[in-house]
């Protein structure tokens, strides 16, 4: 199958489809600001059967009924959380049909709290609140703190 890697992909993608035809949009030499509806149009021209991006909006934006190409739309685009995917995309695109779109649900393994846990973390190491903290690297001050 001929892919194409709409321009918000990571690169690294490629690694995951070594038994296709890969391409990005940075390589094809066309316009730099085509809209979706105009890469659609030049990638299923261009001989394309599937078209993978991270650009959630597309699926509400564009028909896809009669097309022969299919959409695989990322979760996500940071690479260091897509790159633990790599199964997960081969197989939606390895089952893609004409004219279908298929989202891949990509999440960090960290869940939300975890996150702020972390920061937690981060910050007690350093002795100082979250808020102090952020402050101090954008050389701020925190709401409230007083003047020498």
């Amino acid at each position: 199958m001929r892919i194409l890697l709409d321009k918000n992909v990571p690169v690294g993608v490629r690694r995951f489809l070594s038994n296709h035809e890969v391409r990005a949009v940075a390589e094809m030499n066309w316009p730099p600001q085509l809209g979706n509806s105009e890469l659609l149009e030049v990638a299923e021209a261009s001989g394309f059967d599937i078209i993978v991006t991270s650009d959630q909006n597309i699926k509400c934006q564009q028909n896809l009924s009669g097309r022969k190409l299919a959409l695989v739309v990322l979760g996500s685009n940071i690479w260091p959380v897509v790159r633990n995917h790599g199964e997960v995309i081969a197989t939606k695109i390895n089952g893609a049909k004409p004219g279908s779109s298929d989202f891949i649900e990509i999440r960090s393994r960290r869940s939300p709290e975890a996150g702020q846990q972390h920061r937690g973390d981060i910050c007690e190491r350093w002795r100082l609140p979250h808020s102090q903290l952020t402050a101090k690297r954008l050389k701020v001050r925190p709401k409230g703190a007083r003047t020498k």
